[in-house]
């Protein structure tokens, strides 16, 4: 597992100007709490924090603040729905050894052999809630799919089992399934809705006849 260093600065909890003022400065402001110990209010820098989510790394950070280290995870994130912007990071203290839950990214390896004969891959579930010690947290749940075919699925109790992982999820969700081809699916539509058209048709014709 990766470590993600984050330097951290401890801040005073004061006015809404003063929060604003960092965050144009280009920081965020939040807090860190758990393990019986005392909040935090704290803040650290937007861009080095954006540049680890962007890489997408294991959500587990190692925060240095005071000279000390701190292993964490982000709980929650405020955004700014106008802007789109982070303005707010809830961590919460975790022991590496402490089992938590937690949710991580499911990422399709491979391409299947269905979309090689013209199928479509649709992804039904992107994240899973799991429970692992929080030094085994992944990065994601990668899933081979290159065996399944033109209307196959697979579910949650396909995945394989990992040593200190478990899947907190019903067991009979699909991830994944390969659909036909749009073209193919269109004309089943257009057949099916042919049909009574036929049957219609057919009646009109018998009861001209039984008239005769």
């Amino acid at each position: 597992m990766e470590e993600l260093n984050l330097a951290v600065e401890e801040r005073k909890i004061g006015t809404q100007g003063e929060i604003n003022k960092l965050r144009r400065d280009g920081f965020i402001p939040g807090i860190i709490y758990g393990q019986d110990k005392p909040s935090l209010p704290m803040y650290l820098s937007k861009r080095e924090f954006l540049g680890f989510l962007h890489k997408g790394k294991s959500p587990l950070f190692s925060l240095t603040i005071k000279g000390k280290k701190e292993y964490a995870i982000v709980k929650e994130k405020q955004i700014n729905p106008l802007k789109n912007e982070i303005i707010h990071i809830d961590f919460m203290r975790v022991g590496l050894k402490e089992k938590i839950e937690i949710k991580v990214e499911i990422r399709a390896i491979g391409t299947p052999q269905g979309v090689k004969e013209g199928g479509v891959l649709e992804q039904l579930v992107y994240e899973l809630n799991i429970k692992c010690p929080a030094q085994s947290i992944p990065e994601a749940i990668d899933v081979n799919v290159e065996g399944l075919k033109i209307g196959d699925m697979l579910h949650i109790k396909d995945l394989k089992e990992y040593e200190e992982i478990e899947i907190l999820e019903d067991k009979e969700k699909i991830i994944f399934s390969v659909i036909p081809p749009k073209v193919e699916a269109e004309a089943e539509v257009k057949e099916e809705l042919a049909e009574p058209e036929v049957i219609k048709k057919g009646k009109k014709e018998e009861e001209e006849v039984s008239e005769e």
